[in-house]
């Protein structure tokens, strides 16, 4: 209940008019925000969608700066591994035109033995493969390393058994010794630098 306005009577809450003089009422309506729910759903998704835009604005910056990294700053071959290549690219090159002259002259001149000629070819097959894998070695391919390490323990293998061949033939002492120095001690040298842990984790 409320009271009249002009002359006091009693009336209803809701009554627009008073019964008894007829004046007209003031009535407060009270208005429900029906649109609370749907005004923060609107602002968690704006919250969601200005989030995932930073996120992805400090992606595209990161990504950027690391593309502008300088050019000094980027992983370099060291000094030692472009001897290293250097040398793996002598050592077969000479090995292969070594192989061709023999063959040549000792067809030539006659003097070449069938089980030499063999080796040899062998070998410098061998070393073919050798300066390929050196090449997919310096362009950080693991395979590269792998084709290395067959080639190698091939040529290895072969050549030690043309220098204990050549041992056992009169006055091969020599050239022996010299297989053994020039081409086997370097190549299991190699072998040991190429399989440690810095030099594989350079492959990567």
């Amino acid at each position: 209940m409320k009271y009249c306005t002009a002359c006091g009577h009693s009336i209803a809450n809701d009554a627009k008019f008073c019964r008894e003089c007829g004046e007209k009422q003031i009535i407060k309506e009270i208005v429900e925000p029906e649109n609370v729910q749907e005004t923060e759903t609107v602002q968690q998704t704006e919250t969601v969608q200005q989030t995932e835009t930073v996120q992805q604005t400090e992606t595209v910056q990161q990504t950027a700066e690391a593309t502008n990294i300088p050019r000094s700053a980027r992983k370099r071959i060291p000094p030692l591994y472009i001897f290293l290549f250097l040398l793996g690219f002598i050592g077969p090159l000479y090995m292969i035109s070594s192989t061709i002259v023999y063959l040549f002259f000792g067809t030539l001149f006659k003097f070449a033995s069938s089980v030499y000629v063999v080796l040899t070819v062998v070998m410098s097959i061998v070393s073919l493969t050798t300066f390929i894998a050196i090449i997919l070695m310096m362009l950080k391919r693991k395979k590269g390393l792998q084709l290395y390490f067959i080639s190698q323990i091939i040529y290895v293998i072969v050549a030690i058994f043309l220098s204990v061949s050549l041992y056992q033939e009169k006055g091969g002492s020599e050239l022996a010794n010299a297989i053994i120095i020039l081409l086997i001690i370097p190549a299991i040298i190699f072998l040991i630098i190429f399989r440690m842990k810095k030099f594989q984790e350079y492959l990567h």
